[in-house]
């Protein structure tokens, strides 16, 4: 009766542990103080195919739009890995002049006829900007 007491919890404890071990690997992969892994070189890329796409972009600008929207990514990397939150009133501040300072960019480098097809098309634009969060089950 003893053995089979010995084995059984052995069983129980080993059960336990491998769940353990699945859950945690079964985790999206986390950042600072819980943040999800954003890849913003990624976001970048869409940006600027979405502005290929709704626009016939010069090749200058399509470098400039190129590298701002590169610029704007790694400032949001460091912003993140700073260890704020978007719950800290300072990290949405820099979050919003990273924003402002973009869209000033866009509109130096933007004809006239094309900042007023952007103006039409931004929360289109902003769409394809957000990051997609793991957590909310999108890819």
């Amino acid at each position: 009766m003893k053995t089979y007491q010995i084995i059984s919890r052995t069983l129980l404890t080993s059960f336990f542990i491998l769940g353990t071990i699945i859950y945690a690997n079964a985790q999206p992969p986390e950042g600072q103080r819980g943040m999800p892994q954003i890849d913003f070189k990624k976001i970048a890329e869409s940006q600027v195919a979405w502005f290929s796409e709704n626009f016939e972009l010069s090749e200058d600008q399509t470098k400039k739009i190129t590298d701002i929207h590169i610029e704007s990514g790694e400032q949001r990397q460091e912003l993140i890995e700073s260890g704020l939150t978007p719950r800290d009133e300072d990290f949405r501040e820099k979050m919003g002049a990273i924003n402002v300072a973009l869209e000033a960019s866009l509109k130096e480098i933007l004809t006239a006829e094309q900042l007023k097809i952007f103006e039409e098309k931004k929360e289109e634009y902003v769409q394809i900007s957000r990051p997609q969060s793991p957590r909310r089950g999108r890819n």
